[in-house]
């Protein structure tokens, strides 16, 4: 089992940078951006067009809350503030994100040297990884509901529970309040449910990030604080959660593919999870389940969604360990199998889906009191 990490040691950063006024200043300046870092005129459009959902990857795959303006500088000669090693790290995976693809690292070696440039930069990144977020939160808000149930096809969630409205979700019904408390809590809250979620609701019990939720492990799986980590991550919901954000809402229930689109797992070739990926979804699960209506408000809840994100990531921080080995091979089994580009007519269609996308629209503690 590995270690409980410290999420206050992660150089992951909330601070955003100063932003572009408008999405189209961002869209002119990333055009710019990338001409002036030696990219060939006829080819800006298309190349800025696909940085973008590059960017847009980064915050599944690598990182969701990254002080860009500090990874894009972290080579750079600075004696004031020299880059951290973990900053390095992030350079180094984002840039080698797409190999084929030179002009991601040519883009960040050109802004790295000039501040100015490296914030502007910076400030478009961190934008398009927002609206990644937020796109996905989107979809989970109105289908995480269906995913609760372990037989979807007998089982329903009752009373049923409305997606244009968070109100009833969180600790104001049985089912998302199941599957928000903590696993070491579960019992106490099937002895008595509305008692617990009064108390939750009345300020009397704090959820926190602290202690893992049931919905990140399977139904079955009893506590034991010996083996908090035993099949942790693996539940059918952060399953079908994986499978929705990464390979399409079809294949959330049964992990096959049914449209000829590309997937987001196959445009960026993802075989396998990233620790990174699963704290995304993670995240997501547990922001989906709450009553809080958006992101704005998060802040407000004695659950720190930061430090949940982090928590999770490094619990994969040593990758030669077995727990991470068997975790991301069982995630890795139970997603689609990525379908293989056949010759130039598949790659052509892919280029037009990058040109075309409709994906680019915004859209362990105690309790405080004993039970």
């Amino acid at each position: 089992m590995p270690d409980m990490p410290d999420p206050e040691s992660s150089s992951e950063s909330k601070g955003p940078s100063i932003p572009l006024t408008t999405t189209q200043a961002k869209k002119h300046a990333l055009l710019d951006l990338v001409e002036r870092a030696g990219c060939p005129k006829e080819s800006v459009r298309k190349v800025s067009v696909e940085l973008v959902h590059k960017f847009k990857w980064i915050a599944k795959a690598i990182g969701l809350f990254l002080d860009m303006t500090r990874i894009i500088i972290a080579y750079s000669e600075r004696e004031d503030e020299p880059g951290s090693p973990r900053e390095r790290q992030y350079y180094d995976q984002i840039v080698q994100l797409h190999p084929e693809m030179p002009e991601m690292p040519r883009l960040f070696k050109y802004a790295s040297t000039q501040a100015e440039v490296a914030v502007t930069l910076a400030n478009i990144i961190e934008f398009h990884m927002t609206e990644s977020k937020n796109n996905d939160t989107n979809t989970l808000r109105y289908t995480i509901i269906s995913y609760l149930p372990l037989n979807p096809k007998h089982d329903v969630v009752q009373p049923p529970i409305s997606g244009d409205s968070k109100a009833d979700r969180g600790f104001n019904h049985p089912a998302t309040a199941a599957a928000l408390t903590p696993l070491k809590y579960r019992s106490k809250f099937q002895r008595d449910q509305q008692a617990f979620m009064d108390m939750v609701n009345a300020g009397e019990v704090l959820i926190t990030h602290k202690l893992w939720p049931s919905v990140m492990y399977p139904n079955n799986v009893q506590y034991d604080r010996n083996c908090i980590s035993e099949e942790l991550f693996q539940s059918h919901v952060i399953v079908r959660a994986m499978r929705a954000i990464f390979h399409g809402k079809s294949s959330a229930f049964d992990g096959k593919r049914s449209g000829s689109k590309a997937s987001q797992a196959e445009m960026h070739g993802m075989e396998r999870p990233t620790p990174a990926s699963v704290a995304y979804v993670a995240l997501h699960v547990v922001f989906a389940l709450s009553n809080i209506e958006n992101w704005a408000r998060a802040d407000d809840s004695s659950f720190d969604y930061y430090k949940f994100y982090v928590r999770v990531k490094e619990m994969f921080q040593d990758p030669e360990d077995d727990w991470t080995t068997e975790t991301l091979d069982f995630l890795a089994s139970e997603m689609p199998v990525l379908r293989a580009k056949k010759g130039g007519k598949r790659k052509r269609r892919d280029e037009d889906e990058l040109l075309n996308s409709e994906e680019d629209n915004e859209s362990d503690d105690e309790l405080r009191r004993e039970m």
